[in-house]
């Protein structure tokens, strides 16, 4: 009985790894851009007369993006030796 148990949690750890890897991977490629949900969605909030300028528009995706951080890289990860410098004037 204890090696069952066992052997459900070894599968379950790397089980778990791998899908969230495949959910990660496909929010990250969807076609679709979140904000423009948020951008084309009337809301009884929203006055259309001032979305309907493009440059209005553009802000509001700008600063849609800033506030829930969708301008900073899905996933960022750097390998360098730590005696190179981090900008190429250094």
């Amino acid at each position: 009985m204890l090696r069952y148990i066992f052997k459900r949690i070894l599968f379950f750890i790397p089980t778990l790894f791998i899908i969230s890897l495949v959910a990660f991977s496909i929010s990250v490629n969807a076609p679709v851009d979140p904000v423009d949900n948020f951008v084309n969605k009337p809301d009884d909030r929203t006055d259309l007369s001032v979305l309907s300028d493009i440059t209005n528009i553009q802000q509001t995706r700008e600063r849609i993006r800033e506030r829930f951080n969708l301008h900073l890289p899905a996933f960022y990860l750097g390998i360098a030796s730590m005696a190179e410098p981090d900008t190429l004037y250094r």
